[in-house]
């Protein structure tokens, strides 16, 4: 959906630029052929993109500029296809293009909640989760990176060494540990790079990660919290086996795999056996506190 609105009308949040550079030969080029593209809103009036494209306008006095009003399903279509609006466009940074999908994603997650609801209701589900799915957050993060001029992927990377950068945490799943001085120094470094134009994400996010690794080798609880994630992912895959029929499994073995098949189990047997041995003594559980 497209037409004109009032600028006083658009809702500006958030920049996705650090610096809207020179807007004048913008300004120029719009006044000689005019606006080649609109300003991108949401169905509320919220900005998503087009703030030189604004401020350009406004230098013009207009008092009105033609908008293109984007849902989720329509966003990535009309954000690529305004990406290479004239010659006069000046790129993201990477800095500045993860800034923009992180903007544009909070403004777009209500429709995917929406749709989101609108799906579960169909099912005849309650509808109780008021949170987009990973499925949905991912589309909608994919959605938001049309049209900043980098993939998903890299701007992963930005996210990755702003969390560090920024928030002086370093994300292993759901989990946030907190990154120490050294780490958090270097990825303060990569995070003035990736704020150049045309810098070398790639480079920055290889920096970063080998100083996370080379504290996650040294720190007894980063190692503690590694390790018992490594073995709850391998003991949910374990558990696999005993959801199967034995004697339908039975009858599919091959005569040859019999043999490796008794190794693993007496493995795993004597694994157990183990554990069992270093299992510390005199404790048990009373409402989930050891005593």
């Amino acid at each position: 959906m497209s037409g004109d609105l009032r600028i006083s009308d658009i809702i500006v949040g958030e920049r996705d630029r650090q610096e809207l550079g020179d807007i004048s030969e913008l300004a120029r080029s719009i006044e000689q052929v005019g606006l080649l593209h609109p300003v991108v809103i949401t169905e509320d009036g919220e900005l998503v993109a087009g703030d030189r494209r604004l401020a350009a306008v406004k230098s013009l006095g207009w008092e009105c500029v033609p908008v293109t009003v984007v849902s989720l399903e329509t966003a990535a279509d009309v954000l690529r296809a305004e990406a290479d609006e004239n010659a006069c466009r000046k790129g993201l940074t990477p800095y500045e293009a993860a800034r923009a999908r992180e903007r544009r994603a909070k403004l777009l997650a209500p429709k995917a909640r929406e749709r989101q609801g609108e799906r579960t209701d169909l099912k005849s589900e309650p509808r109780t989760n008021l949170v987009p799915s990973s499925s949905a957050a991912t589309k909608t993060k994919n959605v938001a990176s049309a049209g900043t001029g980098y993939s998903g992927s890299t701007l992963d990377k930005v996210d990755k060494i702003r969390d560090v950068a920024e928030r002086g945490v370093i994300k292993r799943g759901k989990a946030e540990i907190p990154a120490p001085a050294p780490v958090v120094e270097i990825a303060r470094k990569a995070l003035e790079d990736v704020k150049q134009t045309g810098a070398a994400v790639e480079r920055s996010s290889r920096d970063l990660n080998a100083a996370v690794e080379a504290y996650v080798g040294t720190d007894p609880d980063v190692q503690r919290a590694r390790l018992a994630k490594q073995f709850s992912d391998a003991m949910s895959r374990a558990i696999q086996v005993i959801q199967f029929n034995a004697e339908n499994v039975a009858a599919v073995i091959e005569p040859g795999e019999w043999d490796d098949l008794e190794r693993e189990f007496d493995a795993l047997a004597k694994f157990w056996k183990q554990l069992k041995s270093h299992r510390p003594q005199g404790l048990r559980l009373i409402g989930g506190t050891r005593v």
